[in-house]
């Protein structure tokens, strides 16, 4: 059919996330969709398709948009890819404010480069959890004023209650020490570590 909307779905762990060649639909809207270790997104010979506020990781091969016209790509975010998006032969197109994981695979006006933060660590297990963080490159920086990549409308994602846990690994426990010592120890979270801070050399560590 025609005038076709594709969007909050995610893609993974597969060969073909978006194929269309020949009798593909025109008027194809695909947005507001995670597409990340798939080994090939195509969309060649289609008309009037709009790729916008997607967020691809890992993509095997470049996305395609090739022997296509009026198509607008937008506000995407494209990190872990060692190719970019490929417009060739398309007419009449639009290539702008996406964000990329590197200027290697850069094109089209208004881009980004760097490593967007995610709310869910750097490799999120959930869909809500690609949201930009309130710092990350890319926040409200879409060609809409909103978010590059995945959109989250509605009500924002419930705080964070669970602190983090820290346990010290060395010296052990009970353990006498003396001059200078090495002081390990692991940091967890069920959401994600951002950093551990050692106390500066002259502050005091009580055991």
């Amino acid at each position: 059919g025609q005038n076709n909307t594709i969007t909050g779905n995610w893609f993974k762990n597969g060969s073909v996330a978006l194929t269309h060649h020949t009798a593909a639909p025109n008027g194809t809207t695909f947005s507001n969709n995670l597409i990340t270790d798939v080994a090939q997104f195509q969309a060649g010979d289609s008309n009037n398709f709009t790729f916008e506020h997607n967020t691809l990781r890992n993509i095997g091969s470049v996305i395609s948009f090739n022997t296509m016209s009026s198509v607008i790509v937008r506000s995407n975010i494209l990190i872990g890819n060692s190719v970019g998006f490929s417009l060739i032969n398309c007419t009449n197109c639009t290539n702008t404010h996406n964000l990329y994981g590197s200027s290697g695979i850069a094109s089209g006006e208004n881009a980004l480069i760097g490593t967007p933060t995610f709310i869910g660590g750097s490799v999120p297990t959930t869909y809500a959890g690609w949201q930009l963080t309130a710092g990350s490159i890319g926040k409200n920086s879409a060609h809409d004023g909103l978010d590059r990549g995945v959109v989250f409308s509605g009500a924002p994602p419930p705080p964070d209650t669970t602190p983090p846990t820290v346990s010290l690994t060395a010296p052990a426990n009970g353990a006498t020490v003396s001059n200078i010592i090495t002081v390990s120890a692991n940091a967890s979270d069920n959401i994600a570590v951002a950093g551990v801070q050692n106390p500066p050399p002259t502050a005091s560590l009580e055991m």
